[in-house]
């Protein structure tokens, strides 16, 4: 099954044996965030690395299983963003710069996690991880495209190989919540093994400082070559590099300090934006979906809708937003949230006819009326917008959802599996599409489907079983038996090493 484009707890009683100190050494990722307190006099920031461009043991297959297990267990430990419209926009960016890499036929994936700190990471399978957090410091879209475009190129400059490298060593489920704790800032909750962890690897990193300022001069000129390749000002990454030196004063206390190991100084800022000006002005194009983002991840949590919605008549009256359209966007889903229909479908309405071939006003108007209890109306204006732009998951995943209400089953199952089928298979895509198959009376995908919902959310057990359920039906064709049997057996591996784990740890 596909993983996620987009896109937990680690493993308790986990203890340090030699192995793991090895590991620890050098499983920290590529992240960009944080600020360390004592480092404020000086004007560093210090971010974390991983860095080494040998690999030599450590082969492709190591690295796919340790990037699908890896990112089991940031679902495990974080919110992983599922809203398509947030999710696919990130992903889009990240291709769009990946095409220009040195390794453009490189699989990358990037997601998004709800989370208010500045951060970004590489892990294993070229898998790309940004905080919300991230997205609403940067103030404009070339700002975001720089920190992915200097993640990239970590990866292709293979400054994470060696790291999995030592980490392929330990036991696949321990290297991965390993993996995942660190990129995640092992936060509260943390077993008192992966606590233990995290104390050698603060003092083990230290040492690799210099290494590590090498690999970030490295990813810095790439990255602004990847800008550039692209149509970003390349401008856009010193420029956020002093947004984030600003930001992260508020947000340096939240950050674990054993993760702040790569000095950023006013140096690096400076030798970057002597970079970027070696490179022609690039004016900024339309940003309507970056700021569109922002506005929902600025209502994602939040509760107090009401307020809200003034928030953003205020703005509009008084002209203080960054893109008037985008800020109407935000105030008719808050519109919605509030339980305030009438005057929700009227702004939404307003932008569609300003704006009528685009995906995210035609999503946001079925995503009003399905508030409404409007599912008829709803499903008819999705279905006319996903006509138009076909397999576009910000349509696709509301249409879904819409045509389950109405009680089309059959065609979700097919709107879903293509999403499925083209990389795009989060946990609620698999969700919607296991009950889309069970009501479609197709209980062998039912079964899948719903196997790959509690895989990905890290319930092996509950995937199991939900594959050996599938495994036991009659009239299966011989097609869909192998895909049953195959999974089974990927999975009951997995799990033999989660108990083994548990065993040991």
């Amino acid at each position: 099954m596909a993983e996620p484009l987009p896109g937990r707890e680690v493993h308790p009683g986990v203890t340090v044996s030699q192995p793991l100190r090895s590991c620890l050494c050098g499983a920290l990722l590529c992240v960009a965030g944080g600020a360390d307190p004592a480092l404020a006099d000086d004007e560093r920031i210090r971010l974390p690395d991983m860095g080494d461009s040998s690999s030599t043991v450590y082969t492709a297959a190591d690295d796919a299983k340790l990037a699908r297990e890896f990112m089991r267990q940031i679902r495990r430990r974080a919110k992983v963003i599922e809203d398509p419209v947030i999710a696919d926009y990130v992903a889009r960016l990240g291709a769009r710069l990946a095409a220009h890499a040195e390794d453009p036929l490189r699989g990358f994936t990037f997601f998004v996690l709800l989370d208010p700190t500045i951060n970004a990471f590489a892990g294993p399978g070229a898998y790309i991880g940004v905080h919300t957090g991230l997205i609403t410091t940067a103030q404009t879209e070339g700002e975001l495209a720089a920190v992915l475009a200097h993640e990239i190129a970590h990866v292709t400059q293979n400054h994470l190989s060696r790291r999995f490298e030592l980490a392929s060593q330990m036991a696949l489920p321990t290297a991965a919540a390993l993996i995942a704790a660190i990129a995640l800032g092992m936060s509260a909750g943390a077993s008192g093994g992966i606590a233990a962890a995290a104390a050698v690897q603060a003092g083990a990193l230290q040492q690799q400082i210099n290494f590590t300022r090498a690999n970030e001069q490295e990813a810095d000129r790439i990255g602004l070559a990847l800008l550039a390749g692209t149509g970003f000002d390349p401008r856009s990454m010193p420029a956020f590099l002093e947004q984030m030196q600003r930001a992260t004063q508020i947000e340096q206390t939240k950050l674990p300090e054993y993760l702040l190991t790569h000095p950023i100084t006013s140096n690096r800022v400076a030798d970057t934006r002597a970079r970027a000006e070696t490179y022609p002005y690039k004016q900024t194009e339309s940003e309507l979906e970056f700021f569109i983002v922002r506005e929902r991840i600025a209502l994602a949590d939040e509760t107090r809708t009401d307020l809200a919605v003034s928030q953003r008549r205020a703005a509009l009256e008084s002209g203080r937003h960054r893109n008037a359209d985008a800020a109407r966007y935000g105030l008719a889903l808050a519109l919605s949230r509030a339980g305030r229909h009438d005057e929700a479908e009227a702004e939404a309405a307003s932008l569609a006819r300003r704006l009528p071939d685009e995906p995210t006003i035609a999503a946001l108007r079925g995503e009003v009326a399905f508030a409404r209890g409007n599912f008829a109306q709803a499903r008819n204006l999705l279905a006319g917008a996903i006509a138009t732009h076909p397999g576009n998951p910000v349509l696709a995943v509301p249409y879904a959802r819409a045509l389950l209400a109405v009680n089309e089953p059959a065609e979700a199952r097919r709107v879903l599996s293509r999403l499925i089928e083209d990389g795009y298979g989060g946990v609620e895509v698999y969700r919607l599409a296991a009950d889309a198959a069970s009501r479609a009376n197709d209980l062998a995908d039912g079964y899948l489907f719903q196997a790959e919902f509690h895989y990905l959310s890290g319930n092996t057990e509950a995937a199991v079983r939900q594959l050996e359920l599938a495994q036991g039906l009659k009239n299966v064709d011989f097609y869909q038996r192998a895909r049953i049997d195959a999974r089974l057996k990927e999975v009951r591996e997995v799990l033999a090493e989660e108990k083994k784990d548990k065993r040991t740890g």
